[in-house]
């Protein structure tokens, strides 16, 4: 019964050594499949947010109280049969960036009901989806590591890149990861386009009326 499976979670939880999702997802599905005969094979999926210590005004960290500064979740998927090895997807999604420069759209395919012009200057905000799959995830990793060099590269790229579309920012971002974590054999990414449109509004200086731009 599902009470059963909320009580062996929460059991796994107290005794596991883990310092990461995957780990303890490794934990849960080891701890399944050896205390049930009938189980050929687990999935465990796992989600956690980032809470964080408050500071408070007077710099002060406080000990008992946290709070959660972003929507961002961290994921993995741990699967083993009974006789197998370890595969591992992990990933991170709602992770909200956007560019206001150095980004653009021109040259694309157009057909009869194409009405969008091109834009050489545009806003591109996104709410990244990625997932990563470890060649082998049956090997020692230093999965939190790995998580943090991942973020960071996408970030990283993200931030300095010369986009000429979601998808050329997406497929270099996935180059870059690959070239540099030698753990993990694929990455996929999905990027839908957070609208974040420019509103033009008058402004009076001195006798003429001008138009300014605000995100």
């Amino acid at each position: 019964p599902t009470d059963t499976m909320k009580n062996t979670v929460y059991y796994v939880a107290q005794r596991t050594s883990a310092k990461s999702i995957e780990d303890f997802g490794k934990d849960l599905v080891n701890y399944l499949i050896e205390h049930h005969s009938q189980i050929s094979a687990a999935t465990v999926d796992v989600e956690s947010k980032e809470w964080s210590h408050i500071v408070t005004s007077n710099k002060v960290r406080h000990p008992t109280s946290f709070i959660q500064s972003s929507k961002e979740l961290q994921l993995t998927t741990v699967k083993r049969a009974r006789h197998g090895n370890f595969s591992i997807v992990s990933g991170l999604k709602d992770l909200k960036v956007m560019k206001t420069a150095n980004t653009s759209f021109v040259n694309f395919y157009r057909d009869s009901l194409t009405t969008l012009a091109d834009s050489t200057d545009r806003l591109f905000g996104t709410a990244v989806v990625a997932h990563w799959t470890y060649e082998d995830g049956s090997a020692v990793i230093d999965f939190d590591k790995t998580r943090q060099q991942i973020r960071s590269l996408m970030i990283d790229l993200f931030a300095e890149h010369e986009s000429e579309s979601v998808q050329h920012t997406m497929y270099d971002m996935g180059k870059l990861v690959l070239n540099n974590v030698k753990s993990i054999s694929k990455i996929h990414f999905t990027m839908p386009n957070l609208h974040c449109l420019p509103v033009f509004f008058i402004v009076s200086v001195g006798n003429t009326l001008e138009l300014s731009a605000s995100a």
